[in-house]
């Protein structure tokens, strides 16, 4: 194959570690929900850059749909100046 055809060279992975609520008498469950949360949050921000442009059809939940290993984590695509990024948001 040639190199031209491979669209993911440049990745970016955004790895959140939310606050613990357990301060506030929540509990680990509310970690988690706050965790999910936040990684949709963030997919919203980065779809939205300025002078990115998303690629929607490259879009992958992996958040509401697990791989079958467990794997959780949200990732999409953007496009700058022609150069196709790929950014895999988790906890």
């Amino acid at each position: 194959r040639n190199l031209d055809h491979i669209v993911d060279v440049v990745a970016l992975r955004v790895v959140i570690t939310p606050l613990s609520a357990s301060s506030h008498g929540e509990d680990n469950e509310g970690d988690k929900d706050r965790g999910v949360w936040l990684c949709y949050h963030v997919l919203g921000l980065v779809q939205h850059l300025p002078g990115f442009q998303p690629v929607p059809t490259r879009v992958k939940d992996y958040i509401s749909f697990p791989k079958p290993n467990g794997y959780q984590s949200l990732h999409t695509a953007l496009i700058l100046s022609g150069q196709t990024i790929e950014v895999q948001i988790r906890t």
